[in-house]
């Protein structure tokens, strides 16, 4: 897999086909919505999903801290689906093993426990909008941009539908980058999609199996 690399602001951003942003002048990881543990929540309503969906979505982390080499991991909200499971000691222990990285959790509608849950898990908790240089990151889009930054969020799942000849039709998730916000795609698997409506100016890229591609 190939990132896309993409001058932004005066930043470099690398987006990756794991769906992630390493965004190089600050040496950061970022992802969102990784929703682990949500194939327990499935298989408890009776759907028979494996549960081997959060060790995947964890070693796709591991593979991207090991190229990238980040010095920190930006999660912008919804680390975990519902209450704690066995998604929490995978989360815990896989930390672990990178001592050298700074986690930095910006909670979402899903992280409902207390600050101290979330630190016993080796993570830093910071509340949005989280400000890092001259980006202020959220787990929710901001309803109003903080002076002279640019908004980073999730939540939305956001993707496009896409139209070709002969009533060809796909939906596909996307990095999106409106006036002053963007949106990242969702890390993790079975979260379902949000289809933002892109206005002229707008800069979309979309997940094309092992690519990333700027549509116009």
């Amino acid at each position: 897999m190939k990132s896309l690399t993409f001058s932004f602001r005066g930043q470099t951003f690398h987006l990756h086909p794991h769906r992630a942003i390493y965004w190089e002048e600050e040496n950061s990881l970022l992802v969102a919505d990784l929703h682990l543990g949500k194939a327990r929540h499935f298989r408890r309503a009776g759907l028979a999903v494996p549960l081997a969906v959060s060790e995947k979505n964890i070693e796709i982390l591991e593979s991207l801290i090991s190229e990238f080499q980040p010095k920190r991991l930006l999660i912008l909200g919804d680390l975990f689906h519902s209450s704690r499971n066995y998604a929490w000691d995978q989360f815990k222990d896989w930390l672990a093993t990178h001592p050298q990285l700074e986690a930095i959790l910006i909670p979402g509608n899903h992280d409902f426990h207390q600050r101290d849950a979330y630190e016993a898990l080796g993570l830093l908790v910071e509340e949005e909008p989280y400000v890092v240089g001259r980006f202020a990151l959220s787990h929710i889009p901001l309803q109003v941009p903080v002076e002279n930054t640019y908004n980073l969020a999730g939540h939305i799942h956001p993707a496009v539908r896409l139209s070709g000849e002969g009533r060809q039709r796909m939906s596909l998730s996307c990095f999106y980058f409106g006036e002053w916000q963007g949106l990242l795609p969702a890390f993790g698997k079975f979260t379902g999609n949000g289809y933002v409506e892109v206005c002229e100016g707008d800069r979309v890229f979309v997940l094309v199996e092992d690519e990333v591609m700027e549509i116009e």
